[in-house]
Parts: C-alpha cells; structure tokens; sequence
C-alpha cells in the first residue's frame, strides 16, 4: 500500500533547557502530554516541536514556558520574520526590553505579563499570572540567565 502523506520529523527540545527550581519557592514542570499537538502543528505551522513547562507556586499555576523549535525554512535573522512572530503571538502592543543582554519583547494584559525572545532556531514564550506574587521580570531573568549559563541561548539580534 502506497501512501502520499509526507513525512513530518518533529524536533524535540533539548534536555535540560529549563532549570527545574526557579526562585526560591517556584517549579517548572514539563507538561509531556501536549507532545502530539507538538506534532501535528509541525504538519502545517513553521514550528518544528515545541515543549510547554507548567510554573508553579506549590501546587498553584502561576505561569507557564512554551519553547519552539522552528522549521529550518525560517530565517531569524530578518527582523521581518521575528516581528511577524511577535505580533501574532504577543496580546496587544509590545516594548523590547532587555535581559542579561537579550532583546525580548514584552507585553501585558490585566490578567498576565508575557515575554518572547529568540535564540537560533527557536522562540520561547513565557507568560506569568498577575496577582499572585511572582515577580515576572525575575521569572524571565532566571530563565534567560539559566540558558546562557549552560551555553544553550544564542540570541538573535
């Protein structure tokens, strides 16, 4: 039996990427049961895989890390390519901001601060919880510091 279905190699993000302690009291914990939608979006998006790692408080969900891997096809260093990321991702109106010498655009709603930076070959996404004590800035400075300390972030200027 023949089949015309092409074949989707779904990319998988590194081990390791994201620490498993974040501030003193925060964990982030991979959400492994999302990898098939990881999969089939690689059939029709410019995203290769992905991961998404739940922030927790304890047992409460303050935030949570999306990482993607994107198709080779995509080319990053066009500022065209990554603004066009941003703005479909991001909620309303963004700033670029600055951490631990990364461009990141970051934007709010009432509900929730989110962040998106670009590393080779990848973005990642990470959005935090308003009203629940966790300092959004430290959160995205941890991870970003965490990154570039295991040598694993090459930002995208």
């Amino acid at each position: 039996m023949t089949t015309n279905a092409a074949v989707v190699h779904v990319a998988e993000v590194r081990p390791g990427l994201v620490p498993v302690k974040l501030q003193p009291n925060l964990s982030a914990i991979e959400d492994t049961a999302l990898a098939p939608r990881f999969a089939r979006a690689a059939r029709t998006t410019l995203v290769a895989g992905g991961a998404l790692w739940a922030i927790r408080d304890g047992a409460v969900l303050v935030g949570a890390l999306q990482i993607s891997l994107l198709k080779p096809e995509v080319n990053l260093a066009h500022a065209s390519q990554r603004t066009a990321i941003v703005t479909q991702i991001l909620p309303g109106s963004y700033e670029t901001i600055t951490v631990d010498g990364t461009s990141v655009a970051a934007s709010a709603t009432a509900d929730e601060t989110f962040f998106l930076w670009f590393s080779r070959g990848m973005f990642e996404v990470l959005q935090v919880k308003s009203g629940t004590g966790v300092s959004a800035e430290s959160v995205v400075t941890q991870l970003i510091s965490y990154q570039k300390s295991i040598g694993a972030l090459q930002p995208i200027r």
